[in-house]
């Protein structure tokens, strides 16, 4: 099969139209046009219903595009595995991570991955969803949390904690919370877009699950604004350390609650198992666990 026919028939199929496929593929639409047709010619059935609006595919061409997908994935894999395999990696790495992950660590570790493998390009995409990588044609993926049971491989690289965090002008001004019971007419603030009303943080204190009941003051939809909010004096809120460590040590913030503690959250890489041989991404995961591991941000288990 023509790989080159199967791309423009897979981005015609993807865009309805010539010029939509031409446009991400980078060529003119005439080549598109002329593949999908050869292809068509040579195989002796249509694959696509042409019309003044749009292109459909026929039930051939819907059977081609659902399994091409795959074909040009593994076709482009192959490819770099054996430019890989004459030294440097080199290639696109496809990395899936969380917003807020991407915004903290990824500048620093995407220079320091492409410092050490300079013929390589490195592709963020940052979605606070839980990914197809093998379907979206990622490499890996950073998952925070729990992992779901999958055939997909994972590597432990450190662990984060959420913890209680307010201004240090606030607390000299109101004082400490001394109990849990403290918490309810404590100013707070609400990381998502719950309904209003009382919600508990949910803690262990000396191993035991608690509640810490709050009323938050202001629900907000993003940590970076729950974390400036915190900075102006605003309220108390559960943040992950990572998130507030500058501000932690710099005095901005202090933690009030270390005698009720979080359970810690596991970073993770996941990826698919026929990746695992991979320079590239063997690279990638050596790299950020020695990253992590070197900023105390402690790789492994607790």
């Amino acid at each position: 099969m023509d790989l080159a026919e199967l791309e423009s028939l897979i981005a015609t199929i993807r865009a309805g139209s010539f010029s939509g496929a031409a446009r991400e593929l980078g060529i003119p639409k005439s080549t598109v046009a002329n593949r999908v047709n050869e292809m068509e010619a040579r195989l002796g059935t249509r694959l696509i219903e042409r019309t003044t609006r749009q292109i459909r595919p026929t039930a051939e061409g819907s059977m081609l595009f659902s399994r091409g997908e795959r074909l040009l994935l593994e076709a482009r894999e192959l490819e770099q595995a054996l430019h890989e395999q004459s030294g440097t990696p080199r290639g696109t790495l496809r990395v899936s991570v969380p917003v807020l992950f991407e915004q903290t660590f990824m500048g620093k570790i995407a220079a320091a991955y492409l410092a050490r493998y300079p013929k390589m390009v490195i592709e963020v995409v940052a979605e606070d969803r839980r990914v197809d990588i093998v379907g979206e044609g990622f490499d890996c993926a950073i998952r925070v949390g729990a992992l779901d049971d999958s055939s997909a491989m994972a590597r432990v690289f450190a662990h984060s904690q959420n913890i209680v965090v307010a201004s240090a002008s606030l607390v000299d001004r109101i004082g400490r919370p001394k109990s849990p019971a403290d918490f309810t007419n404590w100013p707070t603030l609400w990381f998502g877009r719950d309904a209003p009303g009382n919600k508990n943080w949910e803690m262990t204190e000396a191993g035991r699950p608690i509640l810490l009941a709050v009323k938050p003051r202001a629900y907000l939809g993003s940590l970076h604004a729950v974390r400036a909010a915190v900075l102006d004096g605003l309220g108390a809120a559960l943040l992950p350390d990572f998130f507030v460590s500058d501000d932690l040590k710099a005095g901005r913030v202090v933690s009030i609650a270390s005698e009720w503690q979080c359970p810690p959250v596991p970073l993770s890489i996941v990826f698919p198992a026929h990746k695992q041989s991979s320079p590239r991404l063997r690279g990638f995961i050596e790299l950020v666990m020695g990253w992590f591991h070197s900023r105390e941000l402690v790789s492994g288990q607790h």
